[in-house]
């Protein structure tokens, strides 16, 4: 495992923990500089590092249709998920359950660990055509 591999499991882990420990922390308390301290020092550079990992994977190791590749993984589809889920959640469950329903969802990029220890075998091919890629 190089390091960038190393990096990018840690990145996911750290991406994970903040982003989890953040919800987790505003289900839990009603206080006000808490809940500023969660989404400043936990959810946003949580948030903040999860943005970097999937481009960096694809950049790394896809050469023949890497702009393709970056579209599929930057499809906001959690953008589109995630308001729908909560207003049901908050009308349905309140503010705690949904912050904990947030909180289980944080921790998708620890699954992600399972699937990234390689490269695709097309990410050592060179580009076709002679073109650079």
């Amino acid at each position: 495992m190089g390091l960038v591999q190393v990096w990018l499991s840690l990145a996911s882990h750290a991406d994970a923990l903040l982003g989890a420990d953040g919800f987790l922390l505003l289900a839990l308390t009603h206080s006000y500089p808490l809940y500023l301290f969660a989404y400043g020092a936990l959810i946003g550079p949580g948030m903040a590092i999860g943005v970097v990992m999937p481009p960096t994977l694809v950049t790394r190791w896809h050469q023949v249709n890497r702009g393709r590749a970056l579209g599929i993984v930057t499809t906001p589809v959690v953008v589109a998920i995630v308001p729908l889920l909560t207003s049901w959640m908050l009308q349905a469950h309140g503010v705690a359950a949904t912050y904990e329903m947030l909180a289980v969802w944080a921790t998708v990029p620890l699954a992600a660990d399972l699937f990234v220890a390689e490269p695709p075998t097309e990410a050592s091919a060179e580009p076709q055509d002679g073109l650079a890629a």
